[in-house]
């Protein structure tokens, strides 16, 4: 409800009568799995937050620690922030661009560990062996993937969602003029290739892809306005 709320209030009222449909466009997103408890959707509201609020790194940096402490799966975006913030205000200076960067990894690194940190205190093996079981273990596969349809083995998808990764990454720096804002949505891709690619590995990025709709929309916009 409030990724729900948050998506309609930032919307350009032009936008907003369709905003919310793709939320509802499968059952799993919003009903079978939300409403029956999977915990996926926990990190997907404060990325929201982080996302929307890209010019304040502080603040950004906090949510997205928040989303980080929550769940593994927003790790991915970390390389494409990185370039983002770097490559963003290009009029700047680097060392404006460099101290953007610190501020938005040191929250980042300060929400993130005072969630972890008295667990990896505790026993940091036991923490990290559990933290990285959904990349390092044998689990229980039930793909919705590439790997469900031809089992090729776990190396193989593991080279091919590290190759996926590699190329997005190249692509949205020298691309970023015209990718800036489908960084939002690259980590459903690099999983959907994954050797265990559940649907709940994915389909959480709709509303991040939303965001990315909304923030070239008001870009935009802007622009129109500008040349006018």
């Amino acid at each position: 409800l409030g990724t729900a709320l948050v998506l309609y209030l930032k919307a350009p009222r032009k936008l907003r009568p369709m905003v919310l449909l793709p939320l509802f466009a499968g059952s799993d997103l919003m009903i079978n799995f939300t409403a029956a408890s999977v915990s996926d959707a926990l990190w997907v509201l404060p990325l929201l937050f982080a996302a929307f609020y890209m010019e304040k790194p502080l603040v950004s940096g906090a949510f997205y620690g928040l989303a980080c402490a929550m769940k593994q799966t927003p790790w991915i975006l970390a390389p494409f922030l990185l370039i983002y913030m770097l490559r963003d205000e290009e009029r700047a200076r680097l060392r404006d661009r460099f101290l953007r960067i610190v501020k938005f990894a040191g929250t980042t690194a300060a929400i993130f560990l005072s969630a972890n940190l008295p667990f990896m205190v505790q026993d940091l093996s036991a923490w990290l062996g559990n933290v990285l079981a959904p990349m390092a273990e044998d689990l229980v596969i039930l793909s919705q993937g590439p790997s469900g349809l031809l089992p090729l083995g776990k190396i193989f998808y593991a080279v091919l969602a590290v190759a996926v990764s590699v190329v997005l990454i190249v692509n949205y720096y020298v691309y970023f003029d015209k990718l800036r804002y489908v960084l939002w949505i690259f980590p459903g891709i690099v999983l959907w290739f994954s050797y265990r690619a559940l649907t709940n590995y994915i389909i959480y990025w709709v509303p991040l892809m939303l965001v990315s709709l909304i923030l070239w929309y008001r870009t935009e916009q802007a622009k129109t306005v500008s040349t006018f």
